[in-house]
């Protein structure tokens, strides 16, 4: 298992700022969270659970190959991260009141950002 995170530099309210993912040996997502500019987070996995878009459908890039395409930054985290921000997302959308569309912010702070920049939101 891989995992990393993706800043995607952008001004489109409805996409992710940050992709969190966990990847399989065979390149392919099996777990994501999607955090939003306002502080959103979406999860999904490969079985096609989840709050979010869904995992994706080809196998995910190294990092060095994310990072040559202009307006996407990319790490490697650590699992132990990967977990904490899988679990907020989790608990968020557990707490979540139906139809309300309401998703509490991911407090700001070094577990959920890109070693070297700062969080957005």
């Amino acid at each position: 298992m891989r995992y990393q995170q993706v800043r995607w530099q952008h001004d489109h309210p409805d996409e992710p700022v940050d992709l969190f993912s966990e990847v399989g040996p065979d390149g392919y997502e099996m777990r994501r969270v999607d955090r939003f500019a306002d502080g959103r987070l979406q999860w999904s996995d490969d079985t096609g659970a989840g709050t979010g878009q869904g995992v994706g459908e080809v196998p995910i890039d190294p990092v060095a190959e994310i990072n040559a395409v202009a307006g996407f930054l990319a790490a490697e985290i650590t699992q132990a991260r990967f977990e904490r921000v899988w679990a907020a997302a989790r608990r968020l959308a557990q707490a979540a009141i139906p139809d309300s569309g309401n998703r509490s912010a991911l407090p700001a702070s070094s577990d959920h950002c890109l070693p070297s920049t700062p969080c957005v939101g």
